[in-house]
């Protein structure tokens, strides 16, 4: 029975891992559990519902007579072995009861997920009510694979992120962390050298925002149309920040409006803009003569980018 039980183990931790494919949607790439693998987790889980109902069945079934003699006590089981073979048949029954509904209460949610500039992931079950970790890669330094002492004190594989000022992120590593290893590794790498300046620090004190006079907005004459001086009497974009794109690929909500190119902005506004599936706070800095508008992000008081409108909206109620 033991043999069988190992047996049983390590079919279970086969068929839980499952085969990982690698699924391309724009420019993230999407580490999930195959067909083949939630096939085999269905298939397995059968076979193991039907060796519970068989165990079962023989717990409380008769003895069989033998033929052509008198049964003997070694022909009949004994009440501890009915026992042992009912509580058996509970355990293979919910074991496979478990496998089998996988691929249907589950389907496709343990995932990791490499965007360019991020990594989301639901490895364990618990993660698939919509609780996933999402790592920004602006504050992640290194990516490694590392071995921990879980919470029983045994060693298991985890998936770390080395963040800039000593944190680190751990996430049970799975078979879909262990295959995404080198894709993270690769995306790290190249929103590192496509952005080095996107995590340039801010100083802790905000520098003072002045406020220069406008200009003479000058008559447009025939090669020059409305839209070209629009912003003449708004100040330049300062260099000390850099340009970033948080193109917005949530739906805007009733309650806020796309910050066009007429739409009004003040210096002090509160804008919303799109990080990582959600809407964040950013603060009005300054309204450059091109159009764009310089935002500091509320939840990260270090960071200040120059923003287009385009990836902005406002308060529906503050509109003008």
């Amino acid at each position: 029975m033991s043999a069988m039980r190992l047996v049983l183990i390590t079919v279970t931790i086969t068929s839980l891992s499952g085969c990982t494919e690698m699924v391309v949607e724009g420019d993230s790439k999407v580490f999930q559990t195959s067909a083949l693998g939630a096939t085999i987790r269905t298939v397995i889980g059968l076979g193991l519902i039907v060796l519970a109902v068989v165990a079962i069945v023989g717990s409380v079934l008769p003895d069989r007579k033998p033929k052509n003699r008198i049964a003997t006590a070694k022909d009949k089981l004994s009440s501890g072995q009915r026992i042992g073979m009912a509580m058996f048949g509970v355990v293979m029954g919910m074991m496979g009861l478990f496998l089998a509904a996988i691929s249907l209460v589950f389907p496709n949610k343990l995932h990791v997920t490499v965007h360019p500039d991020r990594v989301e992931m639901a490895s364990t079950f618990s993660q698939t009510g919509g609780k996933e970790v999402v790592v920004p890669f602006a504050n992640v330094s290194s990516v490694e694979i590392r071995d921990e002492m879980n919470a029983v004190g045994k060693s298991k594989k985890h998936l770390v992120f080395k963040m800039k000022g000593g944190r680190e992120i751990k996430n049970p590593a799975g078979n879909n962390e262990l295959q995404s290893l080198d894709t993270i590794t690769d995306a790290l790498d190249a929103f590192k050298s496509r952005e080095p300046e996107l995590t340039e620090r801010r100083p802790n004190v905000r520098p003072p925002i002045v406020n220069t006079p406008p200009q003479p907005v000058p008559e447009p004459s025939d090669a020059e149309s409305p839209s070209d001086t629009k912003f003449a009497s708004m100040p330049a974009p300062s260099a000390a920040y850099t340009q970033k794109r948080y193109p917005i690929n949530i739906p805007i909500p009733d309650s806020q409006s796309p910050v066009l190119p007429d739409t009004v902005v003040d210096v002090g506004a509160k804008l919303k803009a799109c990080y990582a599936g959600s809407w964040h706070t950013v603060t009005v800095v300054a309204v450059n003569n091109d159009g764009s508008i310089t935002c500091n992000w509320d939840a990260w008081p270090t960071y200040t980018y120059h923003m287009l409108r385009e990836d902005l909206t406002f308060d529906a109620s503050d509109a003008r």
